[in-house]
């Protein structure tokens, strides 16, 4: 790495020949002072491998979610699970109800009986692989798991869960046997596969139709979907009560501010609810704090680096100023200096941190490292900060006339 940098200051040197003499200027002090700067770049380099290790896998966990992520209700249901588990559901639900209604306003509220059944998803719907998932294929964003899928009702149930008044034909579909459902991957040519779990895993061709729930355009394309079916085919199937959920429908669609304060309230009643939280919503800005991070580190080290070059090359810029230099040559020469060093250190660091995790991306199984070029965290770390450290080096560093003159004297 030292001789590999050593050679890439020495090509500068001779590189620029008829450039301006600022610059010409920077890079042979540069290249005089190679025992300091070779490990600046060093320094450089390293911060930038890292951050560009740490925002390439931010952005392709970020790719990943967005490919995956599902809607795990509709966006105005809260529901919490296993709600029969209280001595008293009675109050229970009447404490849920008023904890949430003095955030927002809810409509009512309906404790569900889920069961130890569910569908499987159809051979002609199923995920095509990791790869696909990544690229956002819709077949493979509706595979998650969400909160109970398979609930056993009636009329009261499925508007509930439609988020609608169900249609005549719906509701006498489903006191007909048949299993309704929101998951369009379940369903094909009016037929379900229906898995109990026994002793062994037992598959069964039931009758099913896909519903649509009242919901914003593209819910369903991302949801992880629910399915509803009558106690007479439950029973039938051997599907045994699991447990009850409780679902409390809302007035209107929540903002994550309120979800949190939802989630607060619950929690001091030792309630874990499942909230409607948009899967594509903004996640934490982890790229940008890698940047940031490295950033700085690079910052302080050209700092540190740029000091002991202005006291180096101070006998250089009396010189320059006798025989009539610019009073500006020294400040703009010291900021040449940070932007060879940043800019040389950040490009090979980004570029050897892409690299690394290209190979790393490809050598392990599918979609095992989540991989995504972050495009405006990269334009950031390689030109943004050498810029910025050239800009404040030009705002700090003095010009040199009054000081050339002193060392003459």
């Amino acid at each position: 790495m030292t001789r590999t940098l050593n050679f890439v200051v020495f090509l500068l040197a001779r590189g620029i020949p008829r450039r301006p003499l600022a610059a010409r200027l920077a890079v042979r002090d540069l290249d005089r002072s190679r025992a300091r700067i070779v490990p600046a770049v060093a320094a450089v380099l390293t911060a930038a491998t890292l951050a560009t290790t740490l925002a390439v896998l931010n952005a392709g966990m970020r790719t990943d979610e967005r490919g995956q992520g599902t809607w795990q209700m509709l966006p105005t249901h809260v529901t919490l699970r296993t709600f029969a588990d209280y001595r008293d559901p009675d109050a229970a639900e009447d404490a849920v109800v008023a904890s949430i209604d003095g955030v927002i306003p809810v409509t009512g509220s309906l404790r569900m009986t889920s069961v130890g059944g569910f569908l499987d998803v159809r051979d002609e719907h199923r995920c095509p692989g990791p790869r696909a998932a990544a690229s956002g294929d819709v077949r493979c964003a509706v595979q998650g798991g969400g909160y109970p899928s398979m609930f056993v009702g009636d009329a009261e149930e499925l508007a509930l869960l439609l988020n609608r008044t169900p249609a005549p034909d719906e509701l006498a579909d489903l006191r007909a046997g048949m299993i309704l459902t929101t998951h369009r991957g379940y369903v094909s040519n009016g037929r379900a596969t229906a898995l109990s779990q026994t002793e062994t895993m037992r598959s069964e061709e039931v009758p099913a139709r896909l519903v649509d729930a009242d919901a914003p355009d593209g819910w369903s394309e991302i949801s992880a979907g629910w399915s509803i079916v009558s106690a007479d085919r439950a029973t039938k199937l051997g599907w045994q009560p699991k447990g009850e959920a409780m679902v409390v429908p809302l007035a209107r669609t929540a903002s994550e501010a309120e979800l949190d304060r939802i989630e607060a309230n619950l929690n001091e009643m030792a309630l874990q609810p499942v909230l409607p939280r948009d899967p594509h919503r903004p996640g934490p800005p982890l790229g940008w704090f890698a940047v940031g991070a490295a950033g700085f580190l690079l910052l302080a080290i050209v700092g540190l680096v740029t000091a002991l070059g202005v006291t180096d090359a101070r006998r250089d810029d009396a010189t320059l100023a006798a025989v009539g230099a610019p009073p500006g040559l020294r400040r703009t020469t010291t900021a040449a200096q940070v932007l060879v060093v940043a800019g040389v250190g950040t490009l090979l660091g980004a570029g050897i941190g892409l690299l690394g995790m290209t190979a790393l991306a490809h050598a392990m199984p599918a979609n095992l490292i989540p991989f995504a070029v972050p495009g405006w965290e990269l334009v950031a770390l390689v030109f943004g900060i050498p810029l910025l450290g050239a800009s404040l080096t030009w705002l700090v560093v003095p010009a040199s006339r009054a000081d050339a003159a002193r060392l003459l004297t």
